[in-house]
C-alpha cells in the first residue's frame, strides 16, 4: 500500500468507528464501498487491520478496542478530537480535488489570495523552540511594510485566516499579526523566556475572531428568526452558546464572549435576521453603525 491509501484507510477507519460499532466484516464492506469512491483498494485482511489498530494508536493517538461480547470494534479514545476532525476534513477535501481533477467542471475553487500558510511551519518551529522571529508586516490601511521582531507564543485560525500571536519586542506587549500580511520571515537564533502570566488559553476561551486583550467577556442575548436559527443551531457562534427560549417564529440564544469589532461585523452580516437583546451597549453600537450606513446613501 502507498502512503496515500494508508492515510486514507486510517482516517476512514477512525471516522466510521467513531460513529458506529462494527464487526470486522462490516468494516471491510464499508471500506470496499469507499474503495470505489477513492480509487484505492482499501479493504484488507484481518491481519492488516490488526496492524492498522497499532499504527492508528501510534500515529494519531486514537485507541480502537473490540467489544468481546459482540466482536464489534469502536474508537474508545482520541487524544485530540479537534485536530483529528480537521485532518479528516482536509483529507476529504484533498481527495475530492484529486478525484475531480479530470472533471474540472464539477468542482470550483473560491478565488483567494495567499493566506500566508507557507509560514506556518517556520512559526510553529519558533514557538516550540522559543526563538524570536523577524518579518515585514503591512497593515491594510497603511500599505507600508514595517519590520517586526516577535516572540512567538501561538498560532490561531479565525474566519478562514491564520494569525500569529506573541510579544512584540517594540513595546513588550501582546500583538496579533495576520499571516497573509507577513513577508520575509526569518527565524533568529535569539531565544526568549515566555511570560508565565500570559494565559492565552483563557483569552481564546472568551474570544471571537481576533483576540481582544483589553475587554472582558459579556453575556449576550441574540434573537434570530426561525430560518436563521436553524443555521445557528448547526453552526454555533461560540462554544458557550445555549438556547434561552424558542417559539414558532424565533429563537433566543445566549453566548458569553468578548464583543470585539469582529463580532459586531459578524452580527451585522445577518442584517434583519438577528436582533441584539442584551447588552444595551452592543445594541446601541449596532444601531449607530446602521445609522451611519444609511446616512451614506442620503
Amino acid at each position: 500500500m502507498s502512503a496515500s491509501d494508508i492515510t486514507i484507510r486510517h482516517n476512514l477507519i477512525i471516522e466510521i468507528l467513531s460513529k458506529q460499532h462494527l464487526t470486522f466484516e462490516e468494516l471491510s464492506d464499508y471500506l470496499q464501498k469507499q474503495s470505489d469512491i477513492y480509487g484505492y483498494q482499501l479493504s484488507k485482511d484481518k491481519r492488516t487491520f490488526q496492524r492498522d489498530i497499532n499504527a492508528i494508536n501510534e500515529l494519531h493517538g486514537v485507541v480502537i478496542k473490540c467489544d468481546k461480547s459482540t466482536n464489534r470494534y469502536y474508537v474508545s479514545e482520541i487524544e485530540n478530537s479537534t485536530l483529528q476532525g480537521r485532518l479528516n476534513d482536509s483529507l476529504h477535501i484533498l481527495n475530492a480535488f484529486r478525484i475531480a481533477e479530470t472533471h474540472q467542471d464539477i468542482i470550483f475553487f473560491e478565488s483567494r489570495k495567499s493566506a500566508g500558510t507557507e509560514n506556518l511551519h517556520g512559526l510553529i518551529h519558533a514557538a516550540k523552540k522559543n526563538l524570536k522571529v523577524t518579518f515585514n508586516y503591512t497593515k491594510y490601511w497603511e500599505q507600508i511594510p514595517a519590520q517586526r521582531t516577535l516572540q512567538v507564543y501561538v498560532l490561531k485560525e479565525a474566519q478562514q485566516r491564520w494569525y500569529v500571536i506573541g510579544v512584540d519586542d517594540n513595546n513588550n506587549e501582546l500583538r496579533t499579526f495576520g499571516l497573509d500580511r507577513i513577508t520575509d520571515l526569518e527565524i533568529t537564533n535569539k531565544r526568549f523566556k515566555r511570560n508565565a502570566d500570559i494565559n492565552l488559553a483563557s483569552l481564546f476561551n472568551n474570544s471571537f475572531g481576533i483576540l481582544s486583550y483589553s475587554n472582558k467577556p459579556e453575556t449576550i442575548e441574540l434573537m434570530f428568526d426561525k430560518e436563521q436559527a436553524g443555521y445557528i443551531k448547526t453552526f454555533p457562534i461560540h462554544h458557550s452558546q445555549k438556547i434561552l427560549s424558542e417559539n414558532l417564529d424565533s429563537t433566543v440564544f445566549q453566548v458569553k464572549l468578548i464583543p470585539s469589532y469582529d463580532f459586531l461585523l459578524y452580527l451585522m452580516s445577518f442584517a434583519n435576521r438577528v436582533k441584539v437583546l442584551k447588552p444595551q451597549k452592543l445594541q446601541q453600537e449596532i444601531v449607530d453603525t446602521l445609522t451611519k450606513t444609511l446616512n451614506q446613501y442620503k
